[in-house]
């Protein structure tokens, strides 16, 4: 029943990953020969490999093309795959010359060289063609499916006919041989693809090996396999001083080589090359508390096992964190706080592929503290803040004070008395603003509570002065106090403006009435002059003069008393 779970889950992870997914890596799956193809009498057998690009992977899928003409497959080898069950069977079409595929693991791994199957074709003519990957997707072992499928690396094939193979003699170059007075010494072989002899390789691929010829070298031999003494046979190609091999099997292999000059034969050199492409067996992850417990150190054990190159070390990640590498099967986790936890704990073998299992680890809290009272209002730099409270447990409170941002900006550890009870007086000096106490239990074996938060605190400036019971601090004085100087300015700029209209009004009415009373006199002097006009003046003349003249006076007088009026006006 787990299994079948197992197998729904991450076919429906597959199927997400398909449809919805987004690259977030790059994982590649590969095709390579596993011997060199020598005739049409041979036959051809290609591994189909997965490189998961330091990502831990779950499934795979793809589509494997190939020339129905000149292959066709006669078995499909599934042994010591990566993948454990099979969603779709690999089935093969010879018309088509295609092979599908869809298979997972209940556990992650990860390699650069993991195997997936290998494929037996059966040569059916000569020629050139290639085997190619469509369709490919990979999903990542981290819960959310995503498709790390980036690429594929197919194979080109060229199948010689008979008649065109034949074994080549090698003839080495016309030269004059030097004769030696000693035997040669050990030879030297440089491969690049497997540089250093001494450790494990995760890669398989074909790959060149070379070796010096010197001068006085007449006969040479080489071998492979997977004994550490063997004594290579003469071989003309060994002379060629190089060859192309193809990809290796697991396991430890040796190259052999040894030369000859007219004194005799070298040392023989062998050369080790180790691999191991397969990740470690799946295992189990167990908890002597169970994985869900109340007790903050469990205890978890776990084995797995590589039959190659054998386990290197293993590593607890605690929530996506590696917490500890060990090479033990056993950890006893630090405190871990409250909480559903993810673990995964990776088996890494001696060449650096993986099996990673997963489990939900889930610590349950103990009682709560009760926060009975915390300072609401402190001034800074002046004001210390006090809390106090209860709590069921023997063992200490933990204190934090956040800040708006939730920051934790102080932190300490208050016991708790034989009564239960926990004070603390808080002196460190934190800027205004606004601030929550979060107290959480711990017992003596290091178990937790769940937080509780306090009331908000607020912490002020001191205030200049109070007015109707309300503080007023120094930074509102001067906002005050700004306020008022811009209302009296504005005041002032407004009644300025007012006087000035009104002055403008009373001078036009004082210009107007000077006006008048002018043109006023302006015209009875004109009227008596006009009279004077012949220089004769009659009695009436002279009368009409005499009223006009007590008319001017009598306009003046009141006009002089109108006027200085209105000037006064103006002033005011």
């Amino acid at each position: 029943m787990k299994i079948s779970k197992k197998i729904l889950y991450s076919f429906v992870l597959l199927i997400i990953s398909f449809l919805f997914s987004q690259q977030v890596n790059a994982a590649t799956l590969e095709l390579a020969l596993e011997k060199d193809i020598t005739s049409t009498n041979s036959d051809v057998v290609v591994l189909v490999t997965l490189n998961s690009e330091d990502q831990d992977v779950n499934t795979a899928q793809a589509t494997i093309s190939f020339p129905p003409s000149l292959l066709e497959v006669t078995k499909i080898d599934k042994t010591d795959s990566v993948l454990s069950f099979w969603l779709q069977e690999p089935v093969y079409d010879n018309a088509k010359g295609t092979i599908n595929f869809v298979g997972g693991s209940t556990s992650g791994f990860k390699g650069p060289s993991l195997k997936i199957m290998k494929i037996d074709f059966k040569v059916k003519g000569s020629g050139t063609g290639r085997l190619g990957i469509t369709n490919g997707a990979i999903t990542a072992s981290d819960g959310t499916g995503s498709n790390v499928y980036n690429t594929a690396k197919g194979l080109d094939i060229n199948i010689p006919t008979t008649s065109d193979f034949q074994a080549v003699k090698v003839e080495r170059a016309q030269q004059a041989i030097t004769l030696a007075k000693k035997l040669p010494a050990i030879p030297s072989v440089d491969v690049p693809f497997y540089p250093d002899s001494t450790k494990w390789n995760n890669r398989s691929a074909s790959f060149q090996a070379k070796w010096n010829i010197g001068s006085d070298i007449v006969k040479a031999g080489f071998a492979l396999d997977k004994s550490p003494s063997t004594v290579p046979k003469e071989s003309t190609e060994a002379l060629t001083g190089m060859k192309v091999f193809p990809a290796f099997a697991d396991g430890v292999w040796y190259l052999h080589l040894r030369q000859a000059n007219n004194v005799g034969w070298s040392p023989v050199l062998h050369y080790r090359i180790a691999l191991d492409t397969t990740p470690p067996s799946s295992f189990n992850i167990t908890s002597i508390d169970s994985f869900k417990t109340d007790n903050p150190k469990p205890t978890i054990n776990y084995k797995s096992s590589d039959l190659i190159s054998g386990i290197n070390n293993y590593v607890i990640k605690l929530d996506g964190v590696i917490i500890f590498t060990t090479d033990k099967n056993t950890y006893q986790f630090s405190p871990i706080l409250p909480g559903i936890h993810s673990l995964i704990v990776e088996a890494i073998d001696n060449t650096n592929n993986s099996t990673s299992e997963t489990q939900s680890l889930e610590i349950l809290p103990i009682e709560s503290p009760i926060i009975s009272y915390v300072s609401r209002q402190v001034i800074v730099n002046e004001e210390n803040i006090t809390a106090g409270g209860t709590s069921s447990i023997k063992g200490e409170v933990l204190i934090k004070i956040e800040n708006s941002q939730k920051q934790v900006v102080f932190d300490q550890t208050v016991p708790i008395d034989n009564n239960g009870n926990w004070n603390t007086t808080i002196d460190k000096n934190l800027p205004t603003g606004d601030y929550r106490l979060l107290a959480t239990a711990r017992d003596e074996n290091m178990a937790s509570s769940l937080p509780v938060s306090s009331e908000t605190i607020s912490i002020k400036l001191k205030p200049l002065l109070v007015l109707g019971g309300v503080g007023i601090t120094q930074t509102w004085f001067f906002i005050i106090l700004i306020i008022i100087l811009l209302c009296s300015f504005s005041a002032g700029w407004f009644s300025y403006r007012k006087w000035r209209g009104q002055l403008e009004r009373r001078t036009i009415i004082a210009q107007r009435d000077v006006s008048n009373i002018l043109d006023n006199i302006s015209t009875d002097i004109n009227k008596m002059l006009k009279n004077y006009a012949d220089g004769d003046l009659s009695e009436s003349d002279k009368s009409e003069m005499e009223f006009t003249l007590k008319k001017m006076k009598s306009n003046l007088e009141k006009s002089q008393s109108y006027i200085v009026d209105n000037i006064r006006e103006i002033n005011k």
